[in-house]
């Protein structure tokens, strides 16, 4: 007798082709500035994580649930790379357990195949969520818990149990922990579990509360608290509920309108939340249209509705609307059917159907309140000009620096950066090669209008200075530099002014970008007949221009 499958075939098949969707999307992101140089705010994730699995944590100091979380995989892992690993193969997991879940649901819920494949791949291969699974955030254990929630829910319309109260109660106490916006649908659970059933409506109400009650009282005993504090900025609500509806991806940390037009992997994919809101708009007009009572298409608007209001008052993006996106492919599973409802509809209800479908496009395409706006990619050029400076990708360091001072032209800091990667250029290069006068002019004025309190920068300015032959100006500017800069312990050491290097404790600059090149200069034999490749380099630095 053959061995019953865990999973029916073509749901297995979904979610390997899934898995292998985001397999593929890592192995692009190792190769670019992207995915191999992290935001301060994820390091700072790694680094609570990592402190709370050595218990070097201060104690009063509080943690997400998140960071909790990734303490405790840390315990495991022996560096800030390897949780890293771990983190990126937890959402992995979580994007390939929501896409099984969504496509089993359609299944139950149009008993079609082809909804199943619908709504598995419009998850599984969606790139706005592949995009997310490689940040260290909860949004991906946040789309998993929504999909649970979600389709447990949709049971629940249909058979409603006490044990399911307060399974969907205590999800939704931990989907709050891990996404704030989502706080609101656990206060309303209790009054629609109280609401909805016919019999048992007392145990029905326990059941509902006690999930959010026990993170309440979590949250008040322990040092976890919430991902990010409840807003009730009701300014924002117009712009914020529109954004729900508007296809275009709110910023979130980072923009994924750009990294969508600037990454061949997610360029390429068609699907996005335009698409999949149409789909799932026309499954509910299909399971009205079949006869049904609507309760699981009021379900599906009431979750707009909530989450909505939510997303608006707490100026969420990209990330919390990405737990829409499963519950939307369940419904979008239903459009397999359009093809049917069309055929059968007289010239009035296709000329409604038709109507409809173009007041919801222009309402998802639409710009209203700059919703497509490019001024939060100023924050991404940065990012990415940090990036590849960071990398030594000197070329790309310039190129998105650039873009960002185009933008903002009082940052001072992209100056900086791009003084910075012009200096590696030409002093870090293999083959050193000298300055004409013209060139080290040039560069000393640009070095003038970056940051003046980059120390980085203006010790840059003080070897330009002496390139130039302005030796007592550039002295001066190393001297006031010299504890906070490596590159200014190297030009002191080299022109003399420092004589025992063992004097200057070279560990203060560890975090230096230069510290490297200060080890190897203090480990030069200047009496030795050997040229070596490291002497050469600094003796081109500081050879006067020609």
């Amino acid at each position: 007798m053959a061995k019953a499958s865990i999973l029916p075939g073509q749901v297995r098949l979904i979610t390997a082709i899934s898995a292998v969707h985001v397999i593929a999307w890592f192995a692009y992101l190792s190769q670019i500035p992207l995915g191999q140089y992290l935001s301060p705010g994820e390091q700072s994730t790694l680094e609570t994580a990592l402190s709370l699995a050595q218990g070097n944590a201060p104690d009063d100091v509080s943690f997400t649930l998140y960071e909790f979380g990734l303490s405790l995989m840390a315990r495991f892992a022996g560096s800030a790379d390897a949780l890293l690993f771990l983190a990126r193969a937890l959402n992995t997991l979580a994007l390939v357990a929501a896409t099984g879940l969504c496509a089993i649901a359609a299944g139950s819920y149009w008993k079609k195949n082809r909804a199943v494949w619908l709504a598995g791949f419009l998850t599984g291969l969606n790139p706005i969520l592949v995009f997310w699974s490689a940040e260290q955030s909860p949004a991906l254990l946040t789309v998993l818990c929504a999909t649970i929630i979600f389709t447990r829910l949709l049971q629940w319309l249909r058979k409603p149990s006490c044990g399911a109260s307060m399974t969907i109660g205590l999800l939704l106490a931990l989907a709050c922990a891990l996404e704030t916006s989502l706080i609101f649908f656990a206060i309303a659970w209790p009054f629609v579990a109280l609401a909805y059933p016919n019999r048992n409506k007392p145990q029905h109400l326990i059941g509902a509360i006690v999930g959010p009650a026990a993170a309440f009282l979590l949250l008040i005993v322990s040092s976890i608290q919430l991902q990010d504090p409840i807003g009730m900025h009701v300014g924002n609500l117009g712009k914020g509920i529109y954004e729900i509806f508007n296809s275009h991806e709110a910023y979130d940390g980072k923009s994924y309108s750009l990294h969508n037009q600037v990454n061949y992997f997610l360029f390429v994919n068609p699907i996005h939340w335009g698409i999949i809101l149409i789909l799932a708009i026309a499954g509910c007009y299909v399971r009205l249209k079949d006869g049904f009572k609507g309760n699981s298409t009021l379900a599906l608007a009431a979750v707009l509705a909530v989450f909505a209001v939510s997303y608006a008052l707490n100026e969420a993006g990209s990330q919390t609307r990405a737990a829409l996106y499963p519950i939307l492919a369940i419904y979008a599973g239903g459009a397999v059917n359009m093809p049917r409802i069309w055929k059968h509809a007289g010239k009035r209800t296709k000329r409604r159907m038709a109507m409809g479908l173009l007041a919801l496009a222009g309402l998802t395409y639409s710009d209203f309140y700059g919703s497509r706006s490019h001024v939060n990619w100023e924050s991404d050029y940065a990012f990415l000009a940090e990036a590849n400076l960071n990398l030594e990708q000197n070329q790309g360091a310039q190129e998105w620096a650039t873009k960002a001072l185009e933008i903002n032209p009082a940052r001072d800091d992209m100056r900086s950066i791009i003084v910075r990667a012009v200096f590696n250029e030409w002093a870090l290069s293999p083959s050193p090669t000298l300055l004409p006068t013209e060139t080290a002019q040039l560069y000393l004025e640009a070095t003038k209008r970056g940051s003046k309190n980059d120390a980085t920068t203006r010790v840059i300015e003080a070897i330009y200075y002496f390139k130039l032959r302005n030796t007592e100006e550039a002295r001066r500017i190393w001297e006031e530099y010299r504890n906070r800069s490596a590159m200014a312990f190297i030009c002191l050491y080299w022109t003399g002014a420092i004589t025992d290097p063992r004097s200057v404790p070279l560990e203060t600059y560890r975090d230096d970008p230069y510290y490297d090149l200060a080890m190897r200069a203090v480990r030069i034999n200047r009496n030795s007949t050997a040229y070596s490749e490291s002497e050469r380099l600094i003796d081109n630095i500081l050879a006067n221009a020609y």
